[in-house]
């Protein structure tokens, strides 16, 4: 929960226990843009805002049963210029 002037005045889990604080991107480093970017999608910058690589490979998982269940998760900041 932020005041007025965000800063925050209440921090809390959200419901799959994990901490979720607003982040303006001025605020993160360049060195961590981009390990994020490599943890969460090294093709980002290739792709138009969904992979297509990852979703055949989920449908792949999905059809088959083999590995955990996936899907594609869609770059939010594809479509608000990062």
């Amino acid at each position: 929960m932020l005041a007025a002037d965000g800063t925050v005045l209440h921090a809390y889990l959200n419901p799959t226990q994990k901490w979720r604080m607003k982040t303006e991107l001025r605020e993160i480093t360049p060195a961590l843009r981009k390990t994020i970017i490599e943890k969460e999608d090294r093709w980002f910058y290739w792709h138009f805002g969904v992979n297509p690589v990852a979703l055949l490979q989920a449908a792949g998982r999905n059809t088959f049963g083999t590995g955990r269940t996936t899907g594609p998760a869609p770059s939010p900041c594809k479509w608000h210029e990062c």
